[in-house]
């Protein structure tokens, strides 16, 4: 079950991740962010499983990482 990083509201669209500016709808919080994503891991550079990642400034924000994977 893939939820909200807020939340925890479930996301139930057909597609296989968000897109870049979508939103959960009950707390408005970007879903295509680290913190929704199976490589964000806290002690690793850039908090990133994944090595030479850009930098993300706000884990909680939407980006364009092309690794995203929502969980």
């Amino acid at each position: 079950m893939r939820c909200c990083h807020r939340c925890g509201t479930e996301w139930t669209a057909e597609k296989r991740a968000p897109s870049i500016k979508e939103t959960c709808p009950a707390c408005n919080a970007y879903l295509h962010c680290c913190l929704n994503c199976q490589h964000h891991e806290l002690g690793r550079r850039n908090q990133c499983r994944i090595p030479n990642t850009d930098q993300i400034a706000r884990r909680d924000d939407a980006n364009f990482c092309d690794e995203f994977v929502f969980l």
